[in-house]
């Protein structure tokens, strides 16, 4: 499971335990998006470091670990790889707003052919949670430090 996990709210909670209940307690890695990667993904600096970012994961009931991917493209199937000692996870989880089974991303496209024998599975989505719609609330009262910058 790939994910910027900014802002972590009761929908990634949601589709944590429901990734860690179809693989087994204590299986569950929660990959993090490096502040690069988030950055061109979204056109703005994260909330919270990618350090912050996965202690704040790796906190979650049902992750084993949250680990930084250091980089994206080719390089970052292989670091996923390397993660594993048969190769390749057994199962890989899409967020909600993930997949486009019609049209997946380069990145998403690209992990599913690295690894032809992984079994790939989209979440369902939990509510209206989103960290998007989180952000436009707080409408720009958290500094990229994670700080509260205007007055309540």
């Amino acid at each position: 499971l790939c994910g910027n996990w900014d802002l972590t709210h009761e929908g990634h909670e949601f589709i944590i335990l429901s990734a860690a209940s179809l693989l087994g307690q204590g299986d569950l890695i929660a990959l993090v998006r490096s502040d690069d990667m988030y950055e061109r993904q979204k056109g703005e600096p994260p909330i919270y470091n990618e350090r912050q970012r996965a202690r704040g994961i790796t906190a979650v009931d049902g992750v084993k670990a949250g680990i930084v991917i250091p980089t994206d493209g080719k390089d970052s199937y292989k670091f996923i790889e390397e993660l594993f000692e048969e190769g390749s996870p057994r199962l890989y989880f899409f967020g909600p707003d993930q997949l486009d089974p019609d049209q997946p991303s380069e990145w998403n496209k690209g992990l599913m052919e690295y690894f032809p024998e992984t079994n790939f599975c989209q979440l369902p989505r939990y509510g209206e949670c989103s960290s998007s719609a989180i952000k436009r609330i707080i409408g720009g009262g958290i500094s990229p430090h994670g700080r509260t910058t205007r007055r309540l």
